[in-house]
């Protein structure tokens, strides 16, 4: 839920760059936690090979669009006027969302 939240936020503050970093780094701490819970479940599956790779795999892409985010969110906050930057953080958090 935090993570809808914090994705809806982000997205719905365009034009105000330091609202979007901010809520682009609860969504990264958000999305973290989730990435763990993940690989933690998969680690747990360990009868079950097919669902520790879906696990692992979701984790992966999980992680990935996150890392992703995180870079236009720090491209975000070192040009907060420029709004195709905000357009990029905004469609990086739909993407990971």
């Amino acid at each position: 839920e935090q993570i809808l939240t914090a994705s809806d936020r982000l997205c719905s503050s365009m034009g105000d760059a330091a609202e979007m970093v901010k809520q682009a780094k609860i969504l990264a701490q958000s999305t973290a936690q989730l990435v763990s819970s993940l690989r933690r479940q998969a680690e747990s599956a360990t009868d079950d090979l097919d669902e520790q790779n879906k696990l692992l795999t979701a984790a992966k892409m999980l992680a990935d669009a996150t890392a992703k985010m995180v870079e236009s969110a720090k491209v975000c906050a070192s040009q907060p006027n420029d709004t195709e930057l905000q357009y990029r953080l905004k469609r990086a958090a739909e993407e990971l969302r």
